[in-house]
């Protein structure tokens, strides 16, 4: 039973290790490549919706890359020295897995390491070395063998490549960002990759076509879109739990309004505003404190709370610091934008003010949220709830 376990466990953890380890065992050879495939065969057997996880993805591309190019890399320098002859063929592996990976990890992370060579001849000896320790500790409870001295080494190892990754990560340049690939250029990238290992590798010179063609294609592509971010012109409202959150963008610049508190907050910002803006080719941030400025004037933007103008849209937001309200002559607006607790009732400000779509952010509490957007819909009045429907965006 226990042995069986061990084997269930190996198999998911590492499908690829145990197809590599049964085939030496029966003194079969392997073919790296059918390898791989039943691996990732069994995994997506047991789990179908592994295919859609990040980590799935890029640990198969970075095997697929060491199995397609590590030898034509490790054949580059052939060395006597016993330092050279040890450092090479890691770096050769580094480098066959990150020219699998970079398109797609470029794609979700929008970066490139800079330092991953000398990351890499830290991490992927002890990544051996855990690897390892760790089916030693698997062994070992399938034994009921359970010291917890055993799992200090492992724990070291794990502690030691953690350390190592992130005090280069502190290093200055350690990242090229922002980068931002579409699937349409990743795709292409692969494909430019494919050629190159088929023209150099198999000896395939049709493929050398394939590659300037892609190379071609890829670059217009790009061209394109990088003339569509200059002319773009583009209001965001995101959804940020809690917060005021709105961007508006002309080109590669962005005023951003927001409140004091997620002004803050930069690894909020990171992650919830600064992926937007990369994939928009924003470069330039202006940003607005909500509630803390009188009158902005910039070309093309007048900023004057409660109301904006941007490139010819008329927009006004209203907070609990309205009390112009009950004066305010009638008006129309291409959008109006609830935030804050915003005390007062829809009614009166459906009847004070003639908006073509109202936006309600995610600052504003979820019952008053609910509230507002019930009468809009049951007066027939667009209205989008970003707390309900995510982040509103108007391109134009």
């Amino acid at each position: 039973m226990k042995k069986s376990t061990c084997l269930l466990a190996g198999l998911f953890f590492g499908p690829l290790f145990s197809l590599v380890a049964a085939g030496n065992l029966m003194k079969r050879s392997s073919e790296g490549y059918n390898i791989l495939a039943v691996a990732a065969f069994l995994q997506l057997w047991i789990n179908p919706y592994e295919i859609t996880q990040v980590g799935f993805q890029l640990s198969y591309l970075a095997v697929l890359g060491i199995f397609a190019f590590y030898r034509p890399f490790n054949e580059i320098i052939e060395s006597r020295n016993r330092i050279v002859a040890w450092i090479w063929p890691v770096i050769a592996v580094s480098l066959a897995a990150q020219l699998a990976t970079s398109p797609l990890a470029s794609h979700y992370f929008n970066m490139f390491p800079v330092y991953f060579l000398l990351t890499n001849l830290i991490v992927v000896p002890l990544a051996g070395l855990v690897i390892y320790l760790a089916v030693f500790l698997l062994l070992a409870g399938a034994l009921d063998i359970i010291l917890y001295w055993m799992a200090l080494p492992l724990k070291w190892s794990l502690e030691l490549m953690r350390g190592s990754v992130e005090m280069i990560q502190s290093w200055p340049g350690a990242v090229i960002e922002p980068i931002f690939l579409t699937g349409s250029q990743v795709m292409l990238l692969y494909l430019i990759l494919m050629a190159v290992f088929a023209f150099l590798v198999l000896n395939q010179r049709r493929w050398i076509f394939v590659a300037l063609g892609s190379i071609i294609l890829l670059i217009s592509l790009s061209a394109v879109r990088h003339y569509e971010n200059l002319r773009n012109h583009e209001i965001i409202v995101y959804n940020i739990p809690g917060r005021t959150g709105l961007d508006m963008i002309r080109g590669k610049n962005a005023f951003f309004i927001t409140d004091s508190i997620f002004k803050a907050d930069d690894k909020k910002i990171s992650f919830q505003v600064k992926p937007n803006r990369i994939a928009e080719g924003v470069n330039e941030i202006r940003t607005i404190e909500s509630g803390r400025f009188d009158e902005y004037i910039a070309k093309g933007t007048w900023i004057k709370p409660p109301f904006i103008f941007f490139e010819g849209k008329r927009i006004v937001m209203i907070n609990d610091q309205c009390k112009w309200l009950k004066n305010l002559n009638a008006k129309a607006f291409d959008l109006g934008i609830i935030s804050g607790s915003a005390k007062i009732r829809p009614e009166e400000i459906i009847l004070k003010i003639t908006v073509k779509s109202w936006i309600i952010d995610s600052s504003v509490p979820f019952y008053k949220a609910s509230q507002f957007a019930s009468y809009c819909r049951d007066n027939n009045i667009q209205c989008h709830s970003v707390r309900h429907e995510g982040a509103y965006v108007m391109k134009w």
